[in-house]
């Protein structure tokens, strides 16, 4: 309860500040906002026994630190993605192969699979095109798939080095 109870006034403090303007149905609005967000986010954010999570979350403070770590290599995947689709597209760089390649979920929570694949449909000339759950597999259309394997490495080094430590 006290948990319940430090997030909403937290979030509450945020939304009115954001607002700038101290209106008391500004702050009623907030805490009804803050309420419903700690309640669809509570899982994720504090995770207690999770039955699918296949390897514990690190505590929060940690989860934190490293969010800005992850987002920061998610942007620069991006970047590099979208330099080379532009190779592609200004037929500097003839594309070779394109093609779907599956990857493996590995100790991927559900969470942890939505989000490498969320990350892995922003970077440009990609996009997930199926689950296969029994195999726990990802199947990912590539504009560049002349290396499977390393587009499996660079994937699974995303996950190992960056987002494990956000999002098991």
């Amino acid at each position: 309860m006290i948990r319940f109870l430090v997030t909403v006034v937290l979030l509450t403090i945020v939304y009115v500040l954001t607002l700038a303007h101290f209106d008391p149905w500004d702050f009623a609005l907030g805490a009804v906002l803050a309420s419903g967000v700690y309640l669809m986010f509570q899982s994720w954010v504090f995770p207690i026994g999770d039955t699918t999570t296949r390897q514990p979350a690190p505590p929060l403070w940690r989860r934190i630190i490293a969010a800005p770590i992850y987002a920061a290599m998610v942007v620069i995947n991006i970047t590099k993605w979208a330099l080379l689709v532009s190779l592609y597209v200004l037929r500097i760089r003839p594309v070779e192969r394109q093609g779907v390649i599956g990857l493996p979920y590995g100790e991927r929570s559900e969470v942890g699979v939505v989000v490498s694949a969320y990350a892995d449909t922003l970077t440009p000339g990609s996009v997930i095109v199926d689950f296969d759950e029994e195999r726990r597999i990802s199947w990912t259309h590539v504009i560049d798939a002349t290396d499977p394997d390393g587009f499996r490495d660079e994937t699974d080094e995303l996950y190992d080095r960056y987002q494990r430590h956000v999002i098991p």
